[in-house]
């Protein structure tokens, strides 16, 4: 069973804990309510969806792969 590259990428797995973990902590104390560990959570799930963009864009502006040419 091979495990697909993406979801070994660290930005993924450390962006899922980014967005999980405001969420346990709001549940664990109640120093930090459940509205605030939400905003934290759709932060980092946009933090994440931005530089996955920023990285897309820049193989894409620097011509793809180079396993094309070949």
């Amino acid at each position: 069973m091979s495990i697909h590259p993406k979801l070994k990428s660290r930005k993924l797995i450390l962006s899922l804990l980014a967005a999980v973990a405001p969420v346990i902590c709001s549940y664990l104390s109640d120093e930090v309510s459940l509205h605030d560990a939400m905003k934290l959570s759709v932060t980092a799930i946009i933090g994440y969806c931005v530089s996955q963009g920023w990285v897309d864009a820049s193989v894409t502006t620097s011509g793809g792969d180079d396993a094309d040419e070949a």
